[in-house]
């Protein structure tokens, strides 16, 4: 078998037939899809059910709620398929995905992954193209070293490779290695902790400009208001990860430091967006940020002049909690 498609399921009733139908009428016919039903209360998983009585080619796995990683570890530890497709259920992907890839992977046989683009919008409305930024080509481990690594995880002027595991197709055997170093918990940064680690250790990797994912953007996930910030832990777990995972023969620590003080920003906003006092949330944010760790990442992210991530690192290193507040709608 060719490929196995892995999606995870929670909470989508709404959005699931389409996913899954614009699996099943793939042109390419070599594939397994493994619906992960990760614990959903509405009628998700009554619906993996439904699609799996009429198409063998479906599996569905019911499991106690873990969130995404986990989900994703359970699908990969039933797949087949010599290479791995994510797909988040969400979202749709266009009919010649797979023979896209397939007519890939007959001329490059050996390929660790491949690299395609998405159209991003809102439900159903004005999907813009979102191409992969890199040129289009192979790439071998010499290419991948010298036009992918310098800023793989955040150049000095804020550009990094796409983290996405959707948008992906990767080589299973190579995919297990790197999604299952990852623990259930982390729920910031879950898709770079596993291709980041993949891409800077790759062999031979293709990126097409093709778009063929239809990525849905919630609305629900733009609000301006949370019940919890993100776990400044999750930050750490990461770090210890790409310690554990990135390749050795590369210096990737100037790149980690820009990565982290970016994502410093973005827990601190997420707490100043949930309904705490504020008080309390700035002694929190301080007390967290004047760790060692987290001030080595401030002190050592340095970006190239005029690039927009000076600002983040500005109001931390500074720690000017309240124009964090304020510009956090627009950062």
């Amino acid at each position: 078998m060719l490929f196995s498609i892995i999606v995870p399921v929670y909470g989508i009733e709404k959005y699931l037939p389409k996913c899954i139908d614009s699996i099943l009428a793939q042109s390419c016919t070599d594939f397994e899809l493994i619906l992960v039903d990760d614990g959903a209360k509405d009628a998700s998983g009554s619906i993996c059910d439904q699609y799996k009585e009429k198409d063998r080619r479906i599996k569905v796995i019911h499991k106690e709620n873990g969130g995404l990683v986990s989900a994703r570890k359970a699908g990969l530890q039933e797949a087949k398929g010599d290479y791995i497709v994510p797909i988040d259920g969400d979202d749709w992907v266009d009919t010649e995905l797979l023979a896209s890839m397939a007519e890939l992977l007959v001329q490059y046989p050996r390929l660790d992954l491949i690299c395609y683009g998405m159209y991003q919008g809102v439900n159903d409305e004005r999907y813009l193209s979102k191409p992969v930024p890199e040129c289009e080509g192979l790439y071998d481990e010499d290419k991948i070293k010298e036009s992918i690594l310098p800023h793989l995880i955040k150049g000095d002027n804020g550009v990094r490779f796409p983290p996405n595991v959707c948008g992906k197709v990767f080589s299973r055997k190579f995919y297990q290695k790197y999604q299952l170093a990852v623990p259930d918990t982390i729920a910031l940064g879950e898709d770079a902790a596993v291709t980041y680690p993949l891409v800077s250790q790759a062999k031979s990797m293709f990126i097409t400009k093709r778009c063929f994912y239809y990525y849905r953007m919630n609305p629900n996930s733009m609000t301006k208001s949370r019940k919890k910030g993100f776990d400044w832990d999750n930050l750490r777990t990461l770090a210890d990860i790409w310690h554990h995972n990135l390749n050795p023969n590369y210096d990737f620590s100037a790149q980690i430091a820009r990565y982290m003080c970016h994502d410093l920003f973005n827990v601190a906003k997420s707490h100043l967006q949930t309904n705490q006092p504020y008080a309390q949330v700035k002694q929190m944010i301080l007390q967290e940020i004047n760790t060692a760790d987290f001030q080595t990442y401030i002190n050592d992210a340095h970006f190239t002049r005029f690039s927009k991530e000076q600002i983040p690192k500005f109001l931390l290193r500074y720690q000017l909690i309240f124009l964090i507040k304020i510009l956090s709608k627009y950062i």
